[in-house]
C-alpha cells in the first residue's frame, strides 16, 4: 500500500471492488496508480488512485488468463517489501512457491551432483502445481535453475537493476532496489526452503523464513549452513 504502480494495457476503474460495480473511467497504457488497498474478496484487485486525475476506485492487476497488467512504477523506495510479495504472487500464479537457497561456489563436487539430481526430481514433481524460486545468484542457484526440466514454472528473482546468467534457464522477475532488500523479499515470498551448502548469508535467510513458521527443508549432507 502507498507504492506507485503502472497500467500496461489501460485500466477500466470501477467504484467497488466487485467486478460488475459501477464504471467510474477508463484509462490508457501507462496511467499511474498510488495503490490504496488490496482486495479482499478478490486478490487481483487493488483499490487505487491516479496520480493525474486523482480519481480514486477499483482495478484489476491481472487478465484472465494470469498475466499481470498493472507492473510496478519502479520509483526507488516506494515498493514496501510486504506489497512487492503480494505482486509477485499474482505475477508468479497459483500454486505453493518453493524457494531454493544455497551458496554461491560449492565446497564439494557431491553437493553439486545432489543439486542437479534434486532440480530434475524437484522440477519433475512441480511442473503442475508449484513455482520454483531462485534469487538469481551463482553457484547452487544457477546449476539448480539449469537442471531444472523444460517447461518448469522456474521465476528467478533479481533486484530492480539486477541481472543474471542462467543461459535463459527460468523467468526473471524483479523486486527491491538492491540485493538486501531483495533478500528480504525472497524471505518472505516462499511456502518453503529448501537449503544446499550456503555460508551466514544463506542461515539468515533461511532463519527469516523460519520465522514465519513455514518450513526450511536442509539437505544437511551437503554441510555449511544447511549443516545445522
Amino acid at each position: 500500500i502507498g507504492s506507485e504502480v503502472r497500467a500496461l494495457d489501460g485500466a477500466l476503474m470501477r467504484e467497488l471492488e466487485a467486478r460488475d460495480s459501477p464504471k467510474l473511467r477508463e484509462f490508457e497504457p501507462g496511467a499511474l496508480f498510488v495503490v490504496t488497498a488490496h482486495g479482499v474478496n478478490d486478490p487481483k484487485r487493488m483499490k487505487v488512485k491516479s496520480t493525474g486525475a486523482g480519481v480514486e476506485g477499483w482495478i484489476s492487476c491481472m487478465n484472465g488468463v494470469g498475466r499481470a497488467i498493472v507492473v510496478p512504477a519502479h520509483v526507488e523506495g516506494q515498493e514496501s517489501p510486504l506489497d512487492a510479495v503480494h505482486r509477485l504472487r499474482l505475477e508468479l500464479g497459483s500454486g505453493p512457491k518453493i524457494c531454493i537457497l544455497g551458496g554461491t561456489s560449492f565446497q564439494d563436487p557431491k553437493s553439486e551432483e545432489l543439486t542437479k539430481l534434486l532440480a530434475q526430481r524437484l522440477s519433475a514433481w512441480a511442473s503442475n502445481h508449484s513455482v520454483i524460486i531462485t534469487g538469481g545468484m551463482d553457484g547452487v542457484q544457477k546449476v539448480f535453475a539449469q537442471n531444472c526440466l523444460p517447461g518448469s514454472r522456474l521465476f528467478n528473482l533479481l533486484p530492480l537493476k539486477g541481472s543474471c546468467d542462467y543461459g535463459g534457464a527460468g523467468k526473471d522477475v524483479f523486486a527491491g532496489v538492491d540485493l538486501e532488500e531483495r533478500k528480504k523479499i525472497f524471505a518472505l515470498l516462499g511456502d518453503c526452503y529448501v537449503t544446499i551448502e550456503g555460508g551466514p548469508g544463506v542461515a539468515k535467510e533461511a532463519a527469516d523464513a523460519c520465522e514465519r513458521g513455514v518450513p526450511v527443508i536442509a539437505m544437511r549432507r551437503t554441510g555449511g549452513a544447511s549443516g545445522g
